[in-house]
């Protein structure tokens, strides 16, 4: 089946900065996976421009005017589709405003922060049921969602022309472009790392503080060689330093916020089973109705995982046999390409192109 190349305008934050880059970015990895799927991308970086055109680099100041260029670049470029990745800036009337002038227009906005009940939140922690209302704010004038976590939340939230889909991490194989399972000699054994100053995760079924977790690990498993940045006090790394500590490693922890909402994660999964790190993820998340064992490990108990860490360790042949597994199935069903096809089928309401690639079938599958 030909797919018609779409023109697409990508609002999201590309993070052009000079100290802390992020070159993980979700928002280039779907760019690129729209790119080599044969459409034309516009990328607009609505915080670095606010932030340009803004009074002494503030900001907030530069809302306005950054809503003013994204509404007279929709009328320059003629858009089929415009794509937001966590645009705060974009308002909802400029939005409306652009499908007013241009009525074929497509709209659909991505996210990748977690979607849970705010009773299961931390107390006095708000970002679940605030993600929730960012993302239902512009509902009325967007034509589809995208959010990683799956199950029935997305029921919730979904409405007749507004569908609420699961988007899986998207790995992209020319940013994560490490090999580990074909390694031998890596100084590390398991990496985990925190960008929180206070880091508590629902991790096996209850909150634990992560830094008391990293302790109780080296303690039950004293001979495992740990990479923990921004854990006990040690610097948060960023850019090529992370990603050349990702290629040092044998085993990646994803432990997430909460790890039992249906499929959801942190975007790490992706940059560590990308690498070819063997993933580690509690069985509450649900991971184990894509993965088998042999691709991922799974767990129900702190005990269980340090033992399980400690047979892996011992056994390096399995290890590069579950590493090299996870990374070919991610690889397969959740590159960019197959991620950024599947969100555009969906939003342009390609039925019959769902039904004809096998990797959006299993997105759609896992959707429901």
């Amino acid at each position: 089946m030909v797919i018609e190349a779409q023109r697409i305008i990508h609002v999201t934050n590309f993070g052009f900065k000079p100290v802390k880059a992020y070159l993980h970015n979700t928002g280039v990895k779907l760019s690129n996976g729209w790119i080599r799927g044969g459409h034309h991308v516009i990328n607009f970086s609505d915080r670095d421009i606010a932030k340009w055109r803004a009074f002494l680099g503030h900001r907030k100041w530069g809302v306005s005017v950054t809503n003013q260029m994204l509404l007279e670049l929709c009328r320059s470029i003629k858009p089929d589709v415009v794509a937001f990745g966590h645009a705060d800036i974009i308002t909802a009337e400029t939005i409306a405003h652009i499908c007013a002038e241009l009525p074929d227009v497509r709209m659909l906005q991505w996210n990748v922060d977690w979607l849970v009940p705010s009773e299961l939140a931390l107390k006095g922690d708000p970002t679940a049921e605030n993600n929730k209302i960012k993302i239902l704010s512009k509902a009325d004038v967007l034509d589809a969602t995208f959010v990683t976590t799956a199950g029935s939340v997305l029921e919730e939230m979904s409405k007749p022309k507004h569908p609420v889909c699961f988007m899986p991490n998207p790995v992209d194989l020319s940013i994560e472009r490490c090999r580990n399972f074909e390694k031998d000699n890596l100084p590390f054994d398991v990496f985990f790392a925190s960008n929180s100053e206070d880091d508590r995760r629902y991790h096996c079924g209850a909150w634990h503080h992560m830094d008391v977790f990293c302790r109780d690990m080296a303690k039950s498993a004293p001979d495992l060689r740990l990479a923990l940045p921004g854990i006990g006090g040690q610097p948060k790394v960023f850019g090529p330093e992370y990603q050349g500590l990702l290629g040092q490693c044998r085993i990646g922890l994803n432990i997430s916020r909460r790890n039992d909402q249906y499929l959801y994660s942190s975007d790490r999964i992706a940059q560590m089973i990308g690498n070819g790190l063997v993933i580690c993820v509690d069985r509450a998340s649900g991971y184990g109705d894509i993965f088998s064992d042999d691709e991922m490990v799974f767990y129900s108990s702190e005990d269980e995982l340090f033992k399980k860490l400690s047979a892996l360790k011992k056994d390096d042949s399995r290890r590069k046999r579950i590493g090299e597994a996870g990374w070919k199935k991610y690889s397969e069903l959740f590159n960019s390409s197959v991620v950024a096809q599947y969100m555009l089928d969906v939003v342009m309401g390609h039925a019959a192109a769902l039904q004809g690639i096998s990797q959006s079938r299993t997105l759609s599958r896992v959707a429901k």
